[in-house]
């Protein structure tokens, strides 16, 4: 059994980097890729506001290769996003694009949610992701 890859890889808060969910493929499973960007370079993304959920309630997604647990309500969201062509399909998503059992990036990641929020192209807000259904309208 070949050794699992790691799904984090360090940022350089110096350069204001931040990591987003490209979403590749939702059927039949959803499949992502977790890019390193700087929010210096002005990218282009949807910042994806959502429940949470019951964290114990899972799916699997595919990130970088690894079978990864999130949320219904986080692959909903992906998902229902996914389906819009209108939307940059590039993601903002906290839950897994910021390492969240590592305390030091997220006390840098956190202060930048406010910039990332503001500069997104789209940012949809889900408050029912179980119905599988992204609401309108969005904010922007």
């Amino acid at each position: 059994m070949k050794p699992r890859r790691p799904l984090y890889f360090p940022l350089d808060p110096t350069r204001k980097e931040v990591r987003f969910l490209e979403v590749v493929s939702t059927r039949p499973k959803t499949i992502c890729k977790l890019q390193t960007v700087s929010l210096i370079d002005n990218p282009t993304y949807s910042a994806v506001s959502y429940v949470w959920g019951n964290a114990s309630k899972t799916e699997p997604i595919m990130v970088n290769g690894t079978w990864v647990p999130v949320t219904v309500s986080l692959a909903r969201a992906i998902k229902s996003i996914h389906r819009r062509s209108d939307m940059h399909q590039r993601l903002c998503a906290n839950a897994l694009c910021i390492n969240q059992s590592d305390s030091r990036e997220k006390n840098c990641q956190i202060p930048l949610m406010r910039i990332i929020y503001m500069n997104a192209v789209f940012v949809p807000v889900c408050l029912d992701c179980l119905r599988n259904t992204l609401p309108a309208p969005f904010l922007h």
